[in-house]
């Protein structure tokens, strides 16, 4: 009787394992976008309804965030437009902006209202390693560690055995009701040869 072979996708039916996949693909776009921003800037444009505009520029190893809140109510209708340029220096000028917080890969402020008045602009500035670097070791655990069983799923030494025994049960129960295998239609072969040796003599 033919025996179910596993499947290779089984590995990834656990949902941690599932995750980790997802975190291994967000990690491989991050790093291609990040060697993309060395010689290339994207940016894409997000026009909302109302007074707010989102401005995502790609840059420079690092992913920028321009929120901007408009004093007036603008006619413009919503739209997404998205522009790519060969490399140009950055353009945030750190003196014309007041930093809230600077760690980690991470900046957050707002730009000197002396520029922007009447407006509101805020800048969130995060390099793309602070992203990645995370995600590396979050993917390993989550594709290489063992998932623990839980309280019903734990075997002991005897259970372990006993399924292995009505495991062999079972094999032979279907291969008796199979029929007999090659090995036992040989043996009976040489069996006979033997009788009719037996009885010439």
């Amino acid at each position: 009787m033919l025996r179910s072979v596993p499947h290779h996708f089984d590995y990834f039916r656990s949902g941690r394992r599932s995750l980790g996949v997802v975190s291994l693909m967000v990690a491989c776009l991050c790093t291609a976008i990040w060697v993309r921003s060395i010689d290339i800037t994207d940016d894409v444009l997000i026009v909302l309804p109302g007074r707010y505009r989102l401005v995502i520029i790609s840059q420079d190893r690092a992913l920028q965030l321009f929120f901007r809140c408009a004093a007036a109510i603008e006619t413009e209708p919503p739209q997404i437009i998205w522009r790519t340029y060969v490399f140009r220096p950055n353009v945030i000028e750190t003196d014309l902006v007041s930093w809230t917080f600077r760690a980690f890969g991470l900046w957050f402020g707002r730009v000197s209202q002396q520029l922007t008045h009447p407006d509101s602009i805020w800048i969130i500035v995060v390099s793309y390693w602070t992203i990645i670097g995370p995600l590396i070791p979050i993917c390993s655990y989550l594709l290489l560690s063992t998932p623990t069983p839980t309280h019903g799923q734990i075997s002991t030494p005897e259970a372990h055995n006993t399924a292995l025994d009505s495991q062999g049960q079972g094999e032979a129960a279907s291969s008796s009701a199979v029929g007999p295998s090659f090995e036992d239609n040989y043996n009976r072969l040489l069996s006979d040869q033997d009788d009719r040796v037996a009885m010439k003599d």
